[in-house]
């Protein structure tokens, strides 16, 4: 409990908090930009400190429409990234607090439940011993 209520929690609000941020982000930024994009006056003389602006001005309406696609997708991408990290966020805790559950009852009744896992295996005792020092091995080899 210490750990879902100490990290995974606040682990959740923090993912929440970054994706609203990002999607906070990404709405004020597509804006700007195209309004950039609407003003070249401004775009082109960042672009005229570019070395090569002789050789980059016949393409520069060409710039401008690559740009506009470019952020397009980079705010839909974000968006979507975000928003799958989100949707994701639930199962993650509950597969995380499935795993911690088991892993207590493993630690705490571990030796019971192989007991009783060997016992139905149709394998003479050699053989489950045998084979328990081979899976004990396996799992702790480096």
């Amino acid at each position: 409990m210490v750990i879902v209520f100490g990290v995974l929690l606040p682990l959740a609000a923090l993912l929440g908090a970054v994706t609203a941020e990002g999607i906070k982000v990404s709405q004020a930024v597509k804006p700007w930009i195209q309004r950039q994009l609407a003003e070249p006056a401004e775009f082109s003389d960042l672009l005229k400190k570019i070395p090569f602006y002789d050789y980059i001005l016949p393409y520069k309406e060409t710039i401008f429409l690559k740009a506009g696609e470019m952020v397009g997708r980079l705010s839909s991408f974000l968006i979507n990234s975000l928003s799958s990290v989100t949707v994701m966020t639930g199962p993650v805790h509950f597969y995380a607090v499935h795993f911690l559950y088991t892993m207590f009852f493993f630690l705490v009744d571990g030796q019971r439940i192989l007991s009783g896992i060997l016992r139905y295996l149709p394998l003479s005792p050699k053989t489950r011993s045998g084979m328990l020092e081979k899976f004990t091995s396996v799992t702790r080899a480096p």
